[in-house]
């Protein structure tokens, strides 16, 4: 197979993998949506109700939703398990020297400036 072979074979894959996305958003086809993008979901009758451009807008909107069900959420290989994944070890609280406030500073600074030499007169 040379190479423009397989990159018109890998176009046609990821057109067919849109158009399946896009399916998704109907409750047709072969993907289904998962419950944290439910909400784009649309009945049939109201997409074949629906313009073009409304359409086309409905379906940007689905694509460009990135957001994280949970940071920590594992599913499995199969997806029949959702779990959230713990930390191996917990955070360790070091210490930490506690700040000296302003006025602590400056009276640490007068007090070092106002040595005065006392000399005993004869």
């Amino acid at each position: 197979m040379d190479l423009s072979k397989f990159i018109s074979n890998v176009e046609q894959i990821v057109e067919g993998e849109k158009m399946e996305r896009c399916r998704a958003v109907r409750g047709t086809g072969n993907f289904r949506l998962t419950e944290q993008f439910k909400h784009h979901q649309m009945s049939i009758d109201l997409w074949e109700m629906l313009t073009e451009e409304l359409r086309e807008r409905k379906i940007k909107q689905f694509l460009c939703d990135y957001r994280k069900s949970h940071p920590n959420v594992v599913v499995s290989t199969d997806g029949s398990r959702t779990l959230i994944k713990t930390p191996s070890a917990g955070k360790k609280n070091l210490p930490t020297k506690k700040k000296t406030s302003r006025a602590v500073k400056n009276a640490i600074r007068k007090k070092k400036t106002l040595k005065i030499d006392v000399k005993l007169l004869p």
